[in-house]
């Protein structure tokens, strides 16, 4: 939910939107434990992660994240899990200046 900043894991899936997307090579999901980081391709299809074809939407599955980094989604209350998104330049756009909350 963009206006509170939280992502609820039982809503569904993580959708990022933004512009430049086709241009992101890895995702990172970072929190302060366990980051995890998923190398991608928008022109190639990646099981769970998708973007649309203007680039100005990545879609992450609920199933995805569960299955590769379960406590990224569960902050327990406290506002300390960001997205970094690298791009095939080696540029970083991140959350980071705007953490969110993470809930089961």
């Amino acid at each position: 939910d963009g206006s509170v900043s939280t992502y609820d894991l039982s809503n569904g899936n993580l959708v990022i939107n933004g512009n430049n997307f086709l241009g992101v090579k890895t995702i990172i999901l970072q929190d302060n434990v366990s980051d995890y980081t998923a190398s991608v391709n928008p022109a190639a299809l990646t099981a769970g992660i998708t973007f649309n074809v203007a680039g100005t939407q990545i879609i992450i599955t609920s199933t995805y994240i569960t299955d590769n980094n379960a406590s990224w989604a569960n902050s327990a209350t406290s506002q300390n899990r960001a997205i970094v998104l690298t791009s095939a330049a080696d540029q970083n756009g991140t959350t980071g200046t705007q953490l969110i909350t993470t809930q089961p």
